[in-house]
């Protein structure tokens, strides 16, 4: 159990964005007709980004060589890493000079460069020039790693909703992955598809590949410099990545298509799951065993979620009519709290306003003992929350399923394999939808919406109609069809 949370806390990492007023930074409330003009062939800042070592002396040829390499691989920029055995210092003038080159190449062909800040540590910083000449740009953007096998076909790892929780939260559009650099597992394409179609499901919208070497001329072309434990270079044996088979360039088109629609309108999730952030600094791991049992049966069940904490309920969200509002003006209607053994004055008695306010407040499993103030010292224990709904079992019960705001997707019998995420757009509903199972699946599939329902293939970049539709009061229903690990993108326009 303490792997899971060492897991979940240290996968969230900071992501710097260097200009937070650029459209793809910010929400939009776009319709499907402008989208469609980009679906096909979305902008490049939308596009996967492959970091790119720079592990030895660079030169305008390389930089060249490298940058039409990647391009044809499929991806839109990339992300250049400090690496060893350059001959240019980190941040000196020759290295600019470099960067410099590298930016000019990659516009000329469509690719944007990033700089990764991990020069060796403290990282993040630039090495203070980032701090003390542009404050102003603090962290744009969360997210994961999935650099080893924390997400495999194996086990449940709904971690990466963490991230895209918090963006959500703090009125961020984008959310991003760094995976595959040190994974256990050996990918294959395909494989590699469904890791990154499990995050996107749980609301990541921007993936960087890890890694690529740059081409730089080296005795022995099969190896690479790393650290070791005694802190000085090795050399480890370089393995040929799934991005450099052929057939990777079109899973790649299909990535910068469906990071592209989902960083498209707003997210559209009407559940809060209390995050026990306080209950587990205590040493409640059962409190950490609910969160992700509630988090998984939500998902097997077709309800999607946002997690919340303590700072966000207690500071960012305001309560209306029956709901609460986020920075990205998303309406949570219901707030699940997991088994908890500590929780703020403050938290409970948020929560008890936005039941007052016509709110549904779920406790599921143990009640909190203690309540805090501004520290454990002056806790107390706290009234019974009979202003809540209760459901001691700690489990998601059909009785809470039901009191739950009536879901966006049902599909006609029980299928924990499908999962989907939904987005509002301006004049649209868009609903992604994976099935992460190896078994083929045949649903009659109801969607949340008014208006006509597409498939937006992102695969091809074609928009094909849907057949056999029942139109209902305020929804679609229709046959939907799954092969093993496929997912679609429909959406509903007005």
């Amino acid at each position: 159990m303490k792997k899971i949370l060492f897991l979940l806390i240290v996968s969230i990492v900071a992501n710097i964005f260097l200009n937070a007023q650029q459209p793809w930074q910010q929400f939009s409330d776009i319709s499907t007709k402008e989208i469609s003009g980009n679906f096909k062939s979305p902008p490049s800042e939308y596009g996967m980004i492959l970091w790119w070592g720079w592990d030895g002396p660079m030169t305008d040829t390389v930089i060249k060589r490298d940058l039409d390499r990647i391009k044809a691989m499929g991806f839109r920029g990339v992300m250049v890493e400090a690496g060893y055995g350059m001959t240019a210092k980190y941040l000196s003038p020759e290295w600019f000079a470099l960067v410099k080159i590298a930016v000019g190449e990659a516009k000329t062909r469509g690719m944007r460069v990033w700089i990764e800040d991990e020069g060796k540590y403290p990282s993040g910083f630039a090495g203070g020039k980032f701090s003390n000449e542009r404050p102003d740009l603090k962290m744009q953007g969360l997210g994961v790693d999935a650099i080893w096998a924390q997400i495999w076909m194996d086990h449940v790892a709904d971690y990466a909703k963490m991230a895209s929780s918090a963006s959500h939260l703090y009125g961020r559009p984008r959310s991003f992955t760094e995976s595959f650099a040190a994974f256990t597992h050996r990918p294959s394409v395909p494989q590699a598809k469904w890791v990154l179609d499990y995050q996107l499901v749980r609301g990541i919208n921007s993936v960087q590949i890890m890694f690529m070497s740059a081409s730089t001329a080296r005795t022995s072309p099969v190896a690479a410099p790393v650290n070791t434990s005694a802190g000085t270079p090795a050399l480890a044996v370089r393995r040929t990545s799934f991005f450099m088979s052929d057939t990777f360039p079109p899973i790649a088109g299909y990535i910068n298509r469906a990071t592209y629609l989902l960083s498209q309108g707003r997210p559209a999730s009407r559940i809060g799951v209390y995050f026990p952030t306080s209950s587990m600094m205590y040493g409640d791991n059962e409190s950490n065993t609910s969160t992700l049992e509630i988090s998984r049966q939500l998902m097997e069940q077709q309800q999607d979620f946002d997690f919340i904490d303590e700072q966000s309920l207690t500071s960012i969200l305001n309560i209306g009519k029956g709901s609460m509002t986020n920075l990205s003006g998303q309406l949570y209607e219901a707030i699940i709290v997991p088994s908890v053994s500590v929780i703020s004055k403050t938290s409970l008695l948020k929560l008890q306003q936005f039941a007052s306010s016509g709110g549904k407040v779920i406790f599921v499993g143990n009640l909190p003992a203690l309540a805090t103030d501004i520290n454990f010292l002056k806790a107390v224990k706290p009234d019974d929350p009979g202003w809540a709904k209760q459901e001691p079992s700690g489990k998601i019960t059909q009785g809470i399923l039901n009191f739950l705001p009536a879901p966006d997707v049902k599909i006609d019998k029980s299928c924990p394999d499908i999962k989907y995420l939904h987005r509002k757009l301006k004049n649209a509903e868009l609903y992604f939808l994976f099935n992460e199972g190896k078994e083929k699946q045949s649903l009659q599939v109801t969607l949340s919406g008014k208006g006509k329902p597409q498939v937006w293939d992102a695969m091809t970049g074609q928009v094909n109609k849907l057949h056999k539709i029942v139109y209902e009061k305020d929804a679609i229903s229709v046959p939907l069809a799954f092969e093993p690990y496929e997912t679609k993108f429909i959406i509903i326009s007005k």
